[in-house]
Formats: structure tokens, sequence, C-alpha cells
């Protein structure tokens, strides 16, 4: 079904805000856009059930993709070799579109560049996120959406530990 037609699909004026919001590092905002029974999702690492799980300071999603890349030096973190030429900025967000759905394809400074280095899915109400999934840890999809759209990227592995 294509995703005008689809009831769960994110407004654009939802996802436009949420970009607005991420770029200007806006936490409380960005919180606000989630319902009250969100669930953030970060692909085979965690599922976040409601607004404060997904703010949370230490554990939360939302501030960890704020931030820049942790590099892993024997510790948590992407492994080194994974972020080579990375340069440790806060990504941005954009709304794109990707076989009729509106994504959000999350952008990271490199030395030679920007790159995409996660991709996320949503689902909304129409005012509010419902669902978000982040695909930061699952480089297969990273790979096929980033060449589909024909735009750079970068993988970060299955996994950070």
């Amino acid at each position: 079904m294509p995703a005008a037609l689809d009831p769960r699909a994110p407004s654009p004026r939802v996802l436009d805000a949420f970009c607005d919001a991420f770029n200007a590092r806006d936490l409380p905002r960005l919180t606000a856009l989630l319902l009250d029974t969100s669930v953030v999702e970060l692909v085979g690492v965690v599922t976040e059930y409601g607004p404060e799980a997904s703010r949370h300071p230490q554990t939360g999603s939302l501030p960890g993709f704020l931030a820049p890349i942790t590099r892993n030096q024997n510790g948590p973190g992407i492994h080194p070799r994974l972020l080579e030429g990375y340069l440790p900025e806060p990504p941005r967000v954009e709304v794109r579109e990707h076989r009729g759905e509106l994504i959000l394809p999350f952008w990271y400074t490199h030395e030679d560049g920007q790159a995409v280095r996660s991709v996320a899915r949503a689902a909304s109400d129409g005012e509010h996120l419902a669902r978000m999934r982040h695909y930061f840890f699952t480089p297969d999809v990273v790979t096929e959406v980033c060449r589909e759209l024909g735009v750079p990227f970068r993988t970060n592995g299955y996994r950070y530990w």
C-alpha cells in the first residue's frame, strides 16, 4: 500500500517537526512529538516504551542520537575500524522519500564529507509519532536504502559492544 494511503504513515508535518527539533538538539521538543504510548526501537539493540524511556539521559536513544558517535576502545561504542575518517560532530536528519515512504536518513560528518550512517522509519497518529525504528546497527538496511537513494553512506556494524 502506498505510504499516502497508509493510515499509520507519518505525516510530513510531524517528520518536519522531528527534523527541526533534532537538528536544533531540542530534546524536550523531540520528546513532545512522541505519543505517551510510543515505541522507539534501535533495531537489534533496544526497544523503548513511552517518551520517558526514550529521553532518559543515560539509557535513552534520543540523547544518544543527538550526540556524536561513541568510539570503542575496548568498551562500549562502535569499533574504531568503522569510524575511520569520522569527525565527532552531532548528526543532522532530513526527510527523504524511499519506495513511496517518507524516511529519515541521519547524516554524519567525515573527513571526506557527509554520509548517512542510519535511517529511520516512523508511524504517526497525524500529530505525534507512535513508532520509530532506527536502523543504526543494521548495515544491510542502511546499504540498500542509501544505494537506492544514491547517497554516500557508512555502516556501524551490528552492535556496539
